[in-house]
């Protein structure tokens, strides 16, 4: 069978039209498996946000499945990752403990008193939240 140039050319942009979506999908894929989740005590939390198109993915898939938000950044507004996050409640029990991947980290808390305790380069910040208020929505911990 003798295959002009025309019929090459067709079936060369089937095969481009028939991969396309197969690689969205697998992009997609990438794209979520770098966020990092957990559940912790009960407690669900969701950390990544490194690069401008993975915070606005969190965002949208963080929805409004978490309570309080904690951006981790330099004074100079770069973005920190690798930050281990301490969450006590009121009576000083430790509820949760992980490290964030990302500079953005949601979790889900109930309403009460905590103190959130983190650390940067042997540098620790620490704020005391409220969660369920929203004074507590979003907290950044920054450093120098």
């Amino acid at each position: 069978m003798k295959l002009n140039t025309r019929t090459i050319t067709r079936m060369m942009l089937i095969a481009i039209l028939i991969a396309l979506p197969s690689q969205a999908v697998f992009a997609e894929m990438n794209a979520e498996a770098t966020f990092q989740t957990g559940n912790v005590n009960g407690i669900a939390y969701m950390t990544g946000g490194v690069g401008l198109d993975e915070r606005e993915s969190l965002r949208a898939i963080a929805g409004t499945k978490y309570n309080v938000k904690l951006v981790f950044a330099l004074t100079n507004r770069d973005y920190v990752a690798d930050i281990p996050v301490e969450i006590t409640n009121k009576s000083g029990k430790k509820v949760l403990e992980v490290v964030s991947s990302g500079p953005i980290f949601y979790v889900n808390l109930p309403a009460g008193a905590y103190t959130v305790r983190t650390s940067y380069e042997g540098v620790a910040v620490t704020h005391h939240i409220n969660a369920g208020s929203a004074a507590s929505r979003q907290v950044l911990f920054s450093w120098r």
